[in-house]
């Protein structure tokens, strides 16, 4: 529709699903993130889960960890995953204030056993972004998401389940942040939402019945 010259009239979404026996929220694996990757317990994970592109707003979670620490908060912890070794020194400069409250974790094997463990997801985009599914896995383990307004992120998403801030803004994301830390109740209502609205519309399941129905009209 945009750019590719197609009707908005000729377009049906199927929405990507989620395989809901994997990423399913988990307590009894709550511990395995705080034990795997040095965290220290009392410290609620925020996680970020792709790739560490520019267009991901990576930067923008770290300089938001700085706003973070600046503020004196010891209880929050960033937690990346998906980065290589070698990538973590280009970001130095954005990591300066936030250090102590972040680790890089890499690749993992287990994800939503460490998804069990974190307080809330962030998907903090600001170049083109589509539909992420790191967004919809996260709140299948029971997490609420804080995405940036930056193209298709909102989707993921709805009032419920999660948090949009502005992109390209370290300080609204961090006041995110520190919103949902400072009130268990609404994150707790938002982690039940947000594996309820999975469940109940975006699985792997839903995905495939959806395009076959839509193929049979052909």
């Amino acid at each position: 529709m945009r750019g590719r010259g197609v009707a908005k009239s000729s377009t049906v979404v199927v929405r990507t699903g989620v395989d809901v026996s994997r990423f399913r929220p988990d307590p009894a694996s709550s511990h395995c993130v705080y034990e795997m990757l040095g965290i220290p317990r009392y410290r609620r994970i925020i996680v970020y889960m792709g790739h560490l592109h520019e267009r991901k707003g990576v930067r923008v979670l770290m300089r938001a960890a700085g706003h973070l620490v600046l503020a004196g908060r010891d209880d929050i912890h960033v937690l990346f995953l998906g980065n290589h070794a070698d990538e973590v020194m280009t970001f130095d400069a954005d990591c300066s204030d936030g250090r102590a409250i972040i680790t890089f974790g890499g690749y993992q094997s287990d994800i939503p056993a460490l998804l069990s463990g974190c307080y809330a997801g962030c998907i903090p985009s600001t170049g083109w972004d589509s539909y992420p599914m790191s967004s919809l896995e996260m709140q299948a383990c029971g997490l609420p998401v804080i995405v940036s307004d930056c193209q298709g992120c909102p989707e993921t998403v709805d009032n419920q389940t999660g948090i949009v801030v502005p992109a390209n803004d370290a300080v609204q994301l961090a006041q995110a942040i520190l919103r949902l830390a400072d009130n268990r109740v609404r994150r707790e209502l938002m982690s039940l939402a947000a594996a309820k609205r999975i469940r109940s519309s975006l699985t792997v399941e839903h995905q495939v019945s959806n395009l076959t129905s839509l193929l049979k009209e052909f």
